[in-house]
């Protein structure tokens, strides 16, 4: 695997940061980038997931990514296309290192444990996308893990030797522009749903809403980015990001739906 960052104008290294995200929001609204411009770092000091959740980084050992996007053709206005195609991009992207798996809404899993993890976060002008930033957290060299967060992985935890951070931040980057510029709609949409994570088996989940537990199987998504789950018997219901969280570990005895 040879793939870097060097040659890629676009893509810079940032050295140690608050936070990729948070740099690329800053400096373009200073007018220091523009529409494809990325920054990449092995230090960051304040990264966080979705909801506002802390991402843990072993410092010097992994990769945070930011790119950024002010130009969006007609079919990625719709921040859920946008979501698909940004979690395709990535799975691509590191596909070839292991077998992985999308987990609704956008990270990737190895087996059961996340390997990398997507923020993105939009702005508007009046009634009009501004500008998009995706941000990518990939853990690449860390050994262990704290206690927060057991159900987490790194390339050197699975196996993989690679462990070039800029190297894997070109990939990213490339796949990102690649799935942006070439993939239409609906093979982005199948290219999800074929890697969905759990598609077509039963799992434990709990409803955040109502406190309570039931058993589905994943099987697909609805044009509002929701889950759809199958529960036992047939009836399909979609869920909204917050609003059901996965067990991990945890099986139902129910057979593939």
């Amino acid at each position: 695997m040879n793939n870097s960052s060097k040659g890629r104008k676009f893509l810079k290294y940032a050295g140690k940061c608050q936070s990729t995200n948070l740099l690329i929001k800053e400096s373009y609204r200073a007018g220091r980038l523009t529409h494809a411009d990325a920054v990449y770092t092995d230090t960051q000091e304040a990264g966080r997931g979705q909801r506002g959740r802390l991402w843990y980084e072993e410092k010097g050992r992994n990769l945070a990514l930011s790119i950024l996007l002010t130009r969006f053709p007609p079919p990625f206005r719709d921040p859920v296309l946008l979501n698909i195609c940004l979690s395709v991009a990535v799975h691509e992207a590191l596909s070839a290192a292991a077998a992985l798996k999308i987990k609704w809404p956008n990270d990737i899993l190895y087996r059961d444990c996340k390997l990398a993890g997507i923020l993105i976060e939009s702005s508007m002008k009046g009634n009009e996308l501004d500008f998009v930033v995706m941000g990518v957290g990939l853990n690449i060299g860390t050994r262990y893990f704290p206690s927060f967060q057991p159900e987490a992985c790194s390339l050197h935890t699975i196996g993989v030797e690679e462990e070039d951070i800029a190297a894997w931040a070109g990939r990213i980057y490339d796949s990102v522009m690649r799935n942006l510029s070439e993939k239409t709609a609906e093979k982005l949409r199948n290219s999800y749903e074929k890697n969905l994570y759990s598609r077509g088996v039963y799992r434990v989940f709990k409803d955040l809403r109502k406190k309570v537990f039931f058993t589905a199987a994943p099987r697909g998504i609805d044009d509002s980015g929701r889950l759809v789950l199958q529960f036992p018997g047939g009836r399909q219901e979609a869920f909204r990001h917050g609003e059901i969280e996965w067990l991990f570990g945890a099986w139902s005895k129910e057979e593939g739906a």
